[in-house]
């Protein structure tokens, strides 16, 4: 199977009658994105900007190693390039952003990846400019959580990717790479720490 042959909504089950809406074996919840606006901005505002990029980049970096074992246990692919890049898609049909990745290398056997690519319509990006102006770094901490907690389970080795162009900090897209963790420098110092008990 092809990534983009994969549909998630054949697999989503609604029980209304109990309360529960499911993907295979994970429950699931609809939330609407302002509620989601809200409750990043009362982390910026009750724990200050570092501290809620934190929990941003945490809660982003579960999510995607809890869905590539979810879709690895689920789903077979053609290949290990089709199962990496049906992550991208997932955060599609979740309505994260549109994925347009520009760069996919990597090799399982000698621990090396890189993966970069465009967000669109970046939903976290949104919000927060809802609450602030433009940034001077980007914004999108779960979407980069996210794709380091997709790769790195992907990889079997810690994977950080890095947002380097945000619609939050006034560019036209949000453009991020990701990469191992020990091939970075000082640019991703705050996302590995934040991410080191992961």
């Amino acid at each position: 199977m092809k990534a983009s042959e994969l549909e998630y909504r054949k697999d989503l089950s609604l029980t209304p009658d109990i309360g529960q809406i499911s993907f295979k074996d994970s429950r699931l919840i609809l939330l609407d994105v302002n509620s989601l606006g809200i409750l990043r901005e009362s982390l910026i505002s009750k724990l200050g900007v570092e501290q809620a990029r934190s929990i941003m980049l945490q809660f982003g970096y579960q999510s995607g190693f809890s869905d590539y074992l979810q879709i690895k246990t689920n789903y077979t692919f053609d290949n290990e390039e089709e199962l990496l890049i049906s992550g991208f898609n997932l955060m599609e049909w979740e309505g994260l952003a549109k994925t347009v990745l520009t760069d996919v290398r990597f090799s399982h056997s000698r621990k090396e990846l890189q993966i970069s690519g465009h967000w669109l319509n970046s939903y976290e990006a949104e919000q927060h400019l809802i609450y602030h102006q433009e940034n001077s770094e980007g914004v999108c901490w779960s979407f980069a959580g996210y794709v380091s907690g997709w790769c790195t389970a992907f990889l079997d080795t810690k994977v950080i990717a890095v947002e380097r162009m945000c619609v939050g900090k006034g560019d036209a897209h949000c453009e991020w790479i990701a990469k191992p963790a020990n091939e970075w420098g000082i640019e991703a110092h705050f996302i590995i720490d934040a991410l080191k008990e992961f």
